[in-house]
């Protein structure tokens, strides 16, 4: 709706703002602060997503900090990184990792240019390349040892 409004917004001495404006949720200063409300245990203006003052909220801030530790321990245990080289961060109770993550592969960084990867080599799919031509030349190989050593076996 336009038309002009008075800013609601209370001040820490419980005085409304008053200044005219165009929106509805305040003036130009106040319009994208947080509501206070009264603290639930002694009534004082609050803008606390605990909805309690300083003096009370003291609590919920230690529960909180708490809480975060134990979840970046949990992630430390998990180890799992995405793509984007973050740990994984869900809780988990085995040594490997998370439920969804413990049969992956560990990422290390790429040897060449530090992009996250799985491979055996250590490598991203953009440098591990020379590494895939050799192993397919080796394993080739192999397979025609094996096959000569068979023909011998038959011969004799």
């Amino acid at each position: 709706m336009t038309g002009i409004y008075l800013c609601q917004y209370l001040s820490n001495e419980g005085k409304v703002c008053g200044r005219p404006c165009y929106r509805q949720e305040g003036c130009a200063i106040h319009w994208k602060r947080r509501q206070r409300v009264p603290c639930l245990e002694c009534g004082k203006q609050t803008a606390s997503e605990y909805s309690l003052c300083n003096l009370h909220a003291e609590k919920c801030h230690v529960k909180a900090h708490y809480h975060r530790k134990k979840l970046e321990k949990m992630a430390q245990k998990s180890e799992y990184l995405s793509n984007e080289g973050k740990v994984c961060g869900r809780p988990c109770y085995r040594q490997e990792g998370c439920a969804i993550h413990w049969k992956r592969r560990q990422r290390v960084p790429c040897l060449e240019c530090g992009k996250q990867t799985a491979s055996e080599y250590s490598l991203c799919n953009l440098h591990a390349e020379k590494c895939h031509v050799k192993a397919h030349y080796h394993r080739k190989k192999l397979e025609k040892m094996a096959q000569k050593s068979e023909v011998l076996g038959k011969n004799t």
